[in-house]
């Protein structure tokens, strides 16, 4: 849509109040009164116009508008819900959470004095890009991200006192005739509206109940293209492109024009499209180059087809779970992509290293000897057969491409730290499955960013102990005829 002002009529107030008549544009003493009465009446058409231009958008799954904008919207909060507990205590996903060893400390979803003004409104509202006191001629315009935040959906944050502000109107609220409240009212300007239209529209056919973003509309398209044309793997790597929120060209072919970067993003433009990265990208395309549909033009997402049994450089071992294993297989094998010595068990049987529980690297091999054996021969005469002498070395990985799952894979390489602002995550990846043949696999794996941190340490410093857990004592009543014990292997890792 055209940014240009005025577009239209409905931007022309003189020119519709001339439609009127002349009387009524140039001889009537009142006519100011007039004027006005039509502009406002115009402003009310206008957000008739954008809707009906949202619906008729709406008919295809390519134009259908994620968030809902409106021209302009009232808001009305009152004085007694400013920093109301919904509004202040902090939550996982607040943007602007203060340091863990801040003063005086914070504890979640327990209400902490913020030093700006919160306001809980509608969580339909997504964005806003100005607040004024009034639509025309304001004396009053705040701007986002400087005079005010939208830290998530629901949840306003102004940076100054709006009750202190006298050019905001107000009024005063009563109760059995005594002020009980101050109403405050503010005009958002092109608000925009969570309204769920892609689900509403597409997304309910397919089962697609993601939350809305822009991310969650490629998802929508790749799977009705692969429903509707058949999957190619365009879709099958534009889903899961989509889920991290990292754009792949777009169409058939493109060149890149321009590589920027601004505070927050990395931007590659070609001459069709604008594509926006995460800070943290590596852009690898440079300008001048011709790229395709599908293409990545970052190094942090990879999708690669190894039917030649190489492995991608970018990946430093494959681990495959109980999905790739037969049955018998308690835990997971891990097959490392870096070259590693052949070595022999004591009965001169060739094997190399694969990481994973000792009794399923053990059922690993066990079963490879097995179905040589079952073949007519032995591990080590297909090995003399397939090289012509018996390798002094083997990538794990390679093997693994080569012999065992070579056809009809796809392996997706994405590092976290590249995500997109809209990355949904690994939410879709089950129902992402739609999207692949019966016959083919799709691997993904995601890199997540290492972190480290640094402390020093104070020599001497008595780091104190404490006392562990007391044995406990009980008391068995006679009787008893049968004693069990469970053993269980509990773990975890802390991010």
């Amino acid at each position: 849509m055209s940014l240009s002002y005025p577009q239209n009529d409905l931007d022309r107030p003189r020119k519709v109040l001339g439609l009127l008549g002349s009387f009524w544009q140039s001889t009537y003493a009142g006519r100011q009164l007039i004027e006005d009465s039509v502009r406002a009446r115009l402003e009310v058409d206008k957000t008739a116009q954008q809707a009906l231009r949202e619906a008729v958008a709406s008919v295809s799954r390519q134009n259908v508008p994620i968030w809902s904008v409106r021209p302009w919207y009232v808001l009305q909060l009152l004085q007694s819900k400013m920093n109301e507990l919904a509004a202040t205590i902090w939550h996982f996903d607040d943007t602007d959470l203060p340091a863990f060893n801040a003063l005086p400390g914070f504890t979640f979803d327990e209400a902490l004095s913020k030093p700006y003004y919160a306001f809980q409104i509608s969580t339909k509202i997504v964005d806003i890009p100005l607040i004024t006191n009034r639509i025309t001629d304001p004396s009053l315009v705040l701007v986002r991200n400087v005079d005010f935040w939208l830290l998530r959906p629901g949840l306003l944050v102004f940076r100054e006192n709006p009750v202190n502000n006298e050019l905001i109107a107000r009024r005063n609220v009563y109760t059995d005739g005594v002020v009980t409240d101050v109403e405050l009212t503010f005009w958002l300007f092109r608000p925009q509206f969570d309204e769920r239209t892609v689900y509403r529209h597409f997304g309910y056919v397919i089962g697609s109940n993601l939350p809305t973003s822009k991310a969650a509309k490629s998802i929508v398209n790749h799977t009705w293209d692969a429903i509707v044309g058949g999957t190619a793997m365009t879709d099958v790597q534009g889903g899961f492109a989509a889920t991290a929120d990292i754009p792949l060209v777009a169409t058939e072919s493109e060149t890149v024009t321009d590589i920027d970067i601004d505070n927050t993003h990395k931007i590659v433009a070609t001459d069709k499209n604008v594509y926006v990265y995460n800070s943290n990208a590596t852009i690898t395309a440079k300008v001048g180059d011709k790229v395709k549909l599908g293409d990545s033009l970052i190094r942090e997402y990879e999708a690669s087809v190894p039917n030649d049994g190489t492995p991608p450089q970018t990946v430093t071992g494959l681990t495959l779970d109980a999905g790739y294993l037969d049955a018998g297989f308690d835990g997971e094998l891990t097959f490392p992509n870096a070259d590693t010595a052949w070595q022999f068990d004591t009965a001169g049987r060739p094997y190399f290293t694969v990481s994973g529980h000792p009794f399923d690297v053990t059922l690993f091999w066990e079963t490879v000897y097995a179905n040589a054996a079952a073949a007519g021969t032995t591990f080590g005469a297909l090995l003399q057969g397939k090289y012509g002498t018996m390798p002094n070395h083997v990538n794990p990985l390679r093997f693994l491409l080569e012999n065992i799952i070579r056809g009809n894979l796809t392996l997706i390489h994405i590092y976290a730290d590249a995500f997109g602002d809209d990355a949904i995550g690994a939410l879709p990846a089950g129902w992402l499955r739609k999207l692949v043949p019966p016959h083919e696999a799709v691997i993904a794996i995601i890199e997540l960013p290492a972190f480290s941190d640094s402390g020093t340490i104070v020599a001497d410093i008595d780091m104190g102990y404490f006392t562990a857990m007391e044995v406990g004592e009980d008391a068995v009543t006679a009787g008893v005829v049968a004693e069990s014990i469970d053993i269980r292997s509990i773990s975890f890792t802390c991010h």
